[in-house]
């Protein structure tokens, strides 16, 4: 009885007899999916020590904090609602489009 790809096959009936390894040419669909998952397993591992050794991450992260034009509740200016931002520590601010802003204020 033949079992599939790389499976044991014993063939004989003395129990004492090692089992036989039959390996056939023929590649079943077990046989397929489990030539695949050790193939790609070890193209993955492969992998990690070439990533691990990629630049390191920066210590200091560049954030900036910026809000949209429309959450600037106080200020009837842009002057002003810029002002404001910028005194509350924010680095920019994206405006509202469209919007009915006056661009040359």
């Amino acid at each position: 009885m033949e079992s599939g790809f790389g499976r044991p096959h014993t063939s004989g009936t003395s129990a004492a007899s090692p089992p036989q390894i039959a390996m056939t040419t023929e590649l079943d669909r077990r046989g397929f999916i489990t030539s695949c998952a050790g193939a790609s397993l070890a193209a993955a591992i492969g992998a990690v020590p070439a990533a691990a050794k990629g630049p390191a991450m920066p210590s200091k992260r560049n954030v900036r904090k910026a809000l949209k034009y429309g959450m600037i509740g106080p200020g009837d200016t842009v002057l002003e609602k810029f002002s404001l931002i910028k005194e509350l520590g924010f680095d920019g601010v994206e405006p509202d489009a469209p919007s009915g802003l006056d661009k040359d204020e």
